[in-house]
């Protein structure tokens, strides 16, 4: 991971055109050594608002029954996605909030990985708290009325530093941000400043 980063780093400075998603992605990128500011332009990812207000329009929370935090994630459950990591560090968030839930929106992509997690969520008592929800058209739903919305990856991210980020999506906090496997401690941490 370290030297396809160190690599890339390296190329950017012989780039005509270089594509940041998001201001913060092409800041950190003009930040590099080499990179010529001019070089470097923001494309942000399309996003249809019109179909989300729509598919939000009447909708009433799917959450029933739950009381205490609601953290979602929605992505395939497959192990670039990170589901693992989240996964612990619910659990630390999970000893100091003991109401609070995870919900993951998502289809099963690898099905070892899903078992692993059952495994996990078995061994950790954490059945009644974390909810494999499938996959949904609509997983706007679950994000807006989420107390936390967190996107964990381990290869896409919002922002170019590994550190995660709190945010505001539709008017709910989400935490985003590259996670590697030794930052459970941090991603546990932000998980509860989400709240």
């Amino acid at each position: 991971k370290g030297i396809n980063r160190l690599f890339m780093n390296q190329t950017y400075k012989y780039a005509h055109t270089i594509v940041a998603q998001q201001e913060e992605m092409a800041d950190e990128l003009m930040s590099l050594p080499g990179v010529r500011t001019e070089c470097v332009k923001v494309l942000h990812n399309p996003i249809d608002v019109d179909t989300i207000h729509e598919k939000l329009n009447n909708m009433v929370s799917p959450y029933t029954n739950i009381f205490g935090s609601k953290f979602v994630n929605v992505g395939s459950i497959y192990p670039a996605k990170g589901q693992d990591i989240r996964l612990k560090a619910f659990l630390q968030v999970h000893c100091s909030l003991p109401e609070s839930h995870l919900f993951l929106v998502g289809r099963i992509a690898d099905k070892d990985f899903y078992q692993n997690l059952v495994s996990y969520i078995e061994c950790n008592n954490l059945n009644d708290y974390v909810h494999f929800v499938g996959y949904t058209d609509n997983p706007y739903q679950w994000m807006k009325y989420a107390d936390c919305f967190v996107l964990s990856s381990r290869t896409e991210y919002l922002i170019t530093s590994n550190k995660p980020e709190a945010v505001d999506i539709f008017g709910m906090i989400g935490v985003i941000g590259v996670l590697e496997d030794s930052d459970v401690e941090t991603s546990s941490l932000e998980l509860s400043r989400g709240i």
